[in-house]
């Protein structure tokens, strides 16, 4: 199994390509993010976390979910500073 490690997401404005963020959030979880934390436009981000996690383990084992769990916090109000020291 890959090192879990944590993700700091801090978007600066709704222009980015939505496809190109769809994309970033299952890399980063496959790869072993556990801990999402998301800044700008977090409801966005983290319904699509959810979304995708809940599609890829719907019809898995317990322990497998548990195995692959995430947790994600959004800040929508912070700065980017206090963000990313969050």
């Amino acid at each position: 199994m890959a090192a879990q490690f944590a993700c700091l997401i801090c978007n600066h404005g709704l222009n980015r390509e939505v496809a190109g963020a769809s994309a970033l959030l299952p890399s980063r979880i496959d790869r072993g993010c556990r801990y999402l934390v998301c800044g700008f436009d977090c409801e966005s981000w983290l319904d699509r976390a959810d979304e995708w996690l809940f599609h890829k383990y719907l019809d898995t084992t317990d322990e497998e979910r548990e195995r692959n769990r995430a947790m994600t916090t959004w800040h929508v109000s912070g700065s980017p500073g206090d963000v990313a020291s969050s």
